[in-house]
């Protein structure tokens, strides 16, 4: 227990001097901007170390940061990878994505489409124009989301089969809307 409480300490001193801003208990943002925010999250329970990295569309209603897109960046238990390695693989792949287009990207070249994160792909699909791809991705009568998205996915999904586009882009903005309300002490930023 001890180990990681040291390393979880070591790992803030080190993000923070980076120019990461603490974010709650567990979550230090590299990047903020209109459409992303990303970082990473430490978790710390006895005798583990793990950092991970998140990135999330601001555009979507976010209560809280979560980890549906994020991957493994440091493991005090695999003894390879050093506590500034985790942050540089965070630096490296993670900070460049700074849109819905490269979110996009991200999200077709390292998660099959399931759940939540169908949802997030679904979403930076219709942010970034891409609606022909949103469309034969067939989302609400797909079962492939969770049940607490479904009118949300639904409505959006009868709004882009009957071409409303301009309606697509004020409900979305209501969500970011709400969404900068949960983040309004980030600032725009980048490490």
């Amino acid at each position: 227990m001890l180990i990681s409480k040291l390393e979880k300490q070591r790992a803030a001193r080190m993000l923070l001097s980076r120019g990461y801003i603490k974010y709650k208990k567990n979550y230090f943002i590299g990047q903020r901007n209109s459409e992303v925010i990303s970082g990473v999250a430490i978790d710390a329970p006895p005798s583990a170390f793990r950092i991970f990295t998140f990135v999330l569309p601001l555009y979507d209603v976010i209560d809280e940061l979560n980890l549906a897109l994020g991957d493994l960046a440091y493991d005090y238990r695999d003894g390879k990878t050093d506590i500034v390695e985790g942050a540089a693989y965070f630096e490296k792949f993670i900070l460049p994505i700074r849109t819905s287009s490269l979110l996009v990207e991200y999200i077709e070249e390292n998660y099959q489409n399931h759940g939540y994160r169908t949802w997030l792909y679904y979403i930076s699909l219709l942010k970034s124009g891409q609606y022909k791809k949103a469309i034969e991705l067939n989302i609400a009568s797909s079962g492939n989301i969770p049940e607490k998205i479904y009118d949300r996915s639904y409505a959006l999904e009868h709004m882009l089969r009957n071409g409303l586009f301009e309606q697509i882009s004020i409900t979305m903005q209501s969500w970011t809307d709400h969404t900068a309300l949960q983040f309004k002490d980030i600032p725009f930023f980048s490490v």
